[in-house]
């Protein structure tokens, strides 16, 4: 029998015979099996495929809207799998699932009067689809070494169209949370430009073995500026100001399709 439950749980997943039907849940179907373990503690907002015999599913706890979860279901089995879920290639889709399917659907609040723009235009980074027409800026945190921020990347560069034709423009900026070299990354991608980004992207970048303490302390500044706005840090983070000037947020990857829509929505 193969085993699928190469998971660290916080919930059962001891006891299940994993001799259950194959094929995805179907939403009515996850909320029966949630219902009968969990009753009203909470329901599914959404399904998805997952590994093997497994069906994701974005759970929210009752009354608590902006406690979402990913846990996995399986056909026949009153059970909720909630944990680690790693793949042969040591893939986390646990992980994956909450970029895809929870993030970039979480604005965070609005902050009107502490957060100027100013602050943001100031800060050192690398402009990209930027035109004299262009009446909106999108500011992206990026730390080189984050596998999101380059998918990030991508879609971005996916959707350039849809950018130009909205007239926003894209501001990244480079920060060094993740340790090892991201600094020396950051450094030489504020170096090189657009160039040099691109070139991160797909693991060319070449890295200068002497530090340039002037742009190190610019990375420095970004990184304390993305720590100052995000109560909990992850890259990409997403910045941008409304028609009333009022700043919005939101962190996580996008696929070309949910950047599409998203920029859709922007202005």
């Amino acid at each position: 029998m193969k085993k699928y439950c190469n998971i660290v749980l916080l919930a059962i997943c001891a006891g299940l015979s994993l001799n259950v039907q194959s094929g995805e849940l179907s939403l009515a179907e996850s909320q029966v099996i949630v219902q009968n373990v969990l009753k009203d503690k909470a329901v599914v907002e959404e399904v998805f495929p997952g590994l093997g015999p497994l069906s994701g599913a974005v759970l929210v706890p009752a009354g608590m809207s902006e406690a979402k979860a990913i846990v996995w279901l399986m056909k026949g089995e009153n059970a909720i799998i909630v944990g680690q879920i790693f793949t042969e290639k040591q893939q986390e889709l646990s992980l994956l699932a909450h970029q895809q399917y929870i993030l970039p659907k979480q604005r965070l609040k609005t902050n009107k009067a502490t957060d100027p723009q100013s602050r943001y235009l100031g800060a050192g980074g690398i402009a990209l689809f930027q035109e004299p027409a262009s009446v909106k800026v999108l500011y992206v945190f990026a730390d080189p070494n984050c596998h999101y921020c380059h998918s990030f990347y991508k879609a971005m560069m996916d959707n350039e169209a849809i950018f130009r034709h909205k007239r926003i423009a894209v501001k990244w900026i480079p920060v060094s949370i993740m340790g090892g070299d991201s600094l020396m990354k950051a450094q030489a991608i504020l170096q090189g430009g657009a160039e040099a980004l691109a070139q991160n992207q797909s693991s060319e970048l070449a890295l200068e073995d002497v530090v340039d303490v002037k742009i190190q302390n610019i990375i420095k500044s970004n990184t304390g500026l993305f720590l100052s706005a995000f109560e909990k840090p992850g890259t990409p983070a997403l910045v941008w100001f409304d028609d009333n000037d009022a700043r919005q947020r939101a962190t996580g990857t996008m696929t070309k399709g949910q950047l599409a829509s998203f920029l859709t929505d922007l202005y």
